[in-house]
């Protein structure tokens, strides 16, 4: 299924932006999105003023054509992808059943991965600890070549786009977090205390994907890895993006 990715710079109405309902435009299976944050190592998001994020599945092309030259201009002078999805874990409307789970990519090549969350509120405290640290080690990745949260209440979400879908599978799953601490240990390594949780500090996604299990962080979730079949459009200031992202050194 046609997934496409969007960044757009909206200005004051960003805060009332909401992604379109499916039965609203023709042709679309689902969309997702919202306010964008930089990428940061800091818990506190680093919300970017006037700008969103959209992510969505279409049943055809021609559905997103039509979407972009009509309700959907917000986004039609921002930054599109179309991409082909790779691989999925979890579950999310729109998302096929049947795509590759597997870890390893089957070739080494650049990719859009795409987190989707509803959130347990009851657990948003140690998930943005948890998020802040997986940060601070994809930022670390010379292959990470862009990234963005994008929050829709109480949906969550990440964008990012990777050189090469090797290293980011070294970044995100073999790289021991703790802002760059590299006597962090890995999940498989932490003595949990008598609650079962792992401490802050102790291995970012790594440590959190340990505990998720047992004291869920999010009520759905999915991960989708992305294959970008074509790229358009320009985004300026801070947290720049253009059709470039993974040719520009």
């Amino acid at each position: 299924m046609l997934t496409s990715v969007h960044v757009a710079d909206i200005g004051p109405k960003a805060p009332l932006w909401r992604p379109p309902k499916a039965k609203s435009v023709p042709g679309l299976v689902r969309a997702d999105g919202g306010m964008t944050a930089r990428l940061s190592s800091s818990v506190l998001p680093a919300i970017e003023p006037g700008r969103v994020a959209m992510v969505a599945r279409w049943q055809t092309e021609s559905s997103l054509e039509s979407y972009l030259a009509t309700t959907g201009s917000d986004f039609r002078d921002g930054w599109t992808a179309r991409c082909e999805p790779l691989r999925a874990t979890g579950e999310w409307p729109g998302v096929e059943r049947d795509l590759p789970t597997s870890r390893e990519p089957e070739k080494d090549e650049p990719v859009i991965v795409v987190t989707q969350s509803l959130i347990n509120w009851s657990r948003v405290m140690p998930l943005l600890k948890f998020n802040a640290e997986a940060n601070g080690t994809m930022l670390m990745s010379d292959s990470l070549r862009w990234g963005c949260t994008f929050i829709g209440t109480p949906w969550f979400g990440t964008i990012t786009m990777w050189r090469s879908a090797t290293a980011m599978v070294e970044a995100v799953y073999n790289t021991r977090s703790g802002f760059g601490n590299a006597t962090a240990p890995l999940e498989g390594e932490i003595a949990p205390p008598k609650h079962g949780e792992a401490h802050y500090g102790e291995g970012g996604h790594r440590g959190a994907m340990s505990v998720h299990g047992s004291q869920p962080f999010f009520r759905k979730s999915t991960y989708v890895r992305l294959r970008p079949l074509q790229m358009k459009g320009t985004i300026v200031g801070k947290n720049p993006l253009n059709r470039l992202v993974f040719d520009d050194k």
